[in-house]
């Protein structure tokens, strides 16, 4: 389980840096649940238009996510659902500005 974390890790790493909203959604399942700042957003295609929505705004120039050793964590009943722990730091770029790093 773990090494399937870090590959999404991995995967959300890239396609983060690559600004491609689809690929970060196509992490999540269909009812999937991503939790920001502002708020809750559920559901695969309410997350790719949150991307897609930040990308307008800035660029993520760089995105590392490192998964604690002893992650991930198996919730629910049905053992299906995971959290994690790790760092994690980014370089985004707005519109109108130099680099900024997280």
């Amino acid at each position: 389980m773990a090494q399937k974390i870090l590959a999404i890790t991995l995967a959300f790493n890239e396609a983060s840096g690559n600004s491609d909203a689809a690929a970060i959604a196509a992490l999540f399942t269909e009812d999937g649940l991503f939790v920001t700042d502002t708020g809750p957003v559920y559901g695969r295609e309410a997350i790719q238009k949150w991307y897609e929505d930040m990308f307008q705004q800035l660029q993520i120039k760089k995105h590392v996510g490192i998964p604690d050793q002893g992650c991930p964590h198996t919730i629910g009943t049905a053992g299906n659902e995971v959290w994690e722990n790790g760092e994690w730091s980014e370089t985004i770029q707005f519109e109108s500005g130099d680099p900024k790093e997280n």
